[in-house]
């Protein structure tokens, strides 16, 4: 993730105090990397959850799920 990516999360993130961020990255060490990253310039008040997917990237989880519930 790039500075520019870290600093319009920081942006967006100082206006959702009380909200949440869901991070939606890869499930391997890069994904891990770059939560990390987003969790360290999170404000207080902003919960960041990680949800993981079952495979190893989440654009897959989504094709295996839509597949699933467009067969027969």
């Amino acid at each position: 993730m790039n500075p520019d990516q870290l600093e319009l999360l920081a942006l967006a993130m100082n206006k959702m105090v009380g909200g949440e961020v869901h991070l939606a990255f890869d499930n391997d060490l890069d994904g891990e990397k770059m939560a990390d990253q987003v969790r360290a310039i999170a404000p207080e008040g902003v919960n960041v959850s990680r949800p993981l997917p079952k495979s190893k990237d989440w654009n897959q989880e989504l094709k295996n799920e839509t597949s699933l519930k467009t067969k027969p």
